[in-house]
């Protein structure tokens, strides 16, 4: 499950022994904190006790259809596939466990217009649930911290719920982002041509950015929705009017009981045709004054010049130094101030 503990330490299969990304070890921690910071000896030591093939399962499950391997280095994701292959692997993260099948071709028609193939009045068959929903919704939030506390948070939208991973494999020649929201799956991948190094790139800088990016412009148009395992709850409503000021979005019917959230104070309806409709996010007065009233706070504890301590050295001569004790506690005493006015 997402709260597992597990145990981030040196691990050994033979002569090979992977390392994470910053050479260091967090000793015990959640699953979920593991996959969020791609901690490397984790799904190592998990593969060792559940053994590989049924990881190779359960990615065929997903749809992948490469070829797979099972070498100790499987887990960490080294066998070759590709961005099409990957990218519809996940996608049925997205679609709550049903597997799909990647296509290119919408419809083809004559020179006359006339329609000789549709997809959808082909296509029959529905999509087939072969991974199970509970467990998909785990993953999903597990995959959701990688871009709010992970690897990937210059991934973040902000605005709809978003789920995905980041890859870097050895010596920097490959750089993933793989993510996902209710309406789009996109895979981006960052490399040379002749497999030679990159400059250090790594799945949570340029691909991060560039899907970014590219869904920011995808999104205009579509509505916010939930994902499974990640609800559509109010701090992408906040996440808009705070970064955005006054704008109108689409968003997602409001659930029953909704309007009573005090919450809800702060959206106005613009054309009355029911849920669904576009919203405009606004900061009332008052709360504008409130927050005038904590940031005159917060400037109370912001980092300023000090009187600087006078202490002679061993030669004699004059060194100063400043009191960073004061301004550690000073520092301290702003984050707490400002994590609990972001939670109200």
């Amino acid at each position: 499950t997402p709260r597992s503990v597990v145990v981030d330490a040196p691990v050994s299969i033979g002569n090979w022994s992977p390392r994470n990304y910053s050479h260091r070890y967090a000793g015990r921690v959640t699953l979920t904190r593991a996959l969020a910071k791609s901690y490397n000896t984790v799904p190592v030591r998990l593969s060792k006790r559940i053994g590989r093939k049924p990881i190779i399962e359960t990615a065929k499950m997903a749809g992948l259809q490469a070829k797979l391997l099972a070498v100790p280095s499987l887990p960490l994701g080294t066998n070759e596939v590709t961005v099409l292959d990957l990218t519809s692997g996940y996608a049925s993260f997205a679609n709550g466990g049903k597997r799909v099948k990647p296509y290119t071709v919408l419809e083809m028609r004559r020179p006359s217009g006339e329609v000789i193939y549709d997809r959808k009045k082909h296509l029959k068959m529905e999509p087939q649930q072969t991974l199970p929903p509970q467990l998909v919704a785990d993953l999903n939030f597990m995959l959701n911290q990688v871009v709010l506390a992970g690897t990937a948070r210059r991934a973040n939208l902000g605005f709809t719920p978003q789920a995905g991973k980041t890859g870097t494999t050895q010596s920097y020649r490959d750089a993933w982002f793989v993510g996902y929201t209710a309406h789009y799956v996109t895979g981006v991948w960052f490399g040379n041509d002749d497999f030679t190094p990159t400059r250090r790139a790594t799945g949570g800088s340029i691909p991060a950015m560039t899907w970014k990016r590219f869904m920011t412009e995808a999104h205009k148009t579509k509505v916010a929705a939930a994902l499974p395992g990640i609800a559509l709850d109010g701090r992408y409503a906040r996440y808009m009017a705070n970064n955005q000021g006054d704008i109108d979005i689409p968003l997602a019917p409001v659930v029953n009981g909704a309007m009573n959230d005090p919450r809800q104070a702060a959206v106005n309806r613009q054309d009355g045709n029911g849920p669904g409709g576009p919203f405009t996010f606004s900061t009332r007065p008052e709360r504008d004054a409130n927050r005038r009233t904590w940031h005159g706070m917060f400037s109370l504890f912001q980092r300023r010049e000090r009187p600087k301590t006078v202490r002679h050295n061993w030669a004699g001569r004059l060194s100063f130094e400043p009191n960073r004790k004061r301004r550690s506690r000073a520092n301290r005493n702003a984050r707490r101030l400002k994590s609990l006015f972001d939670s109200r």
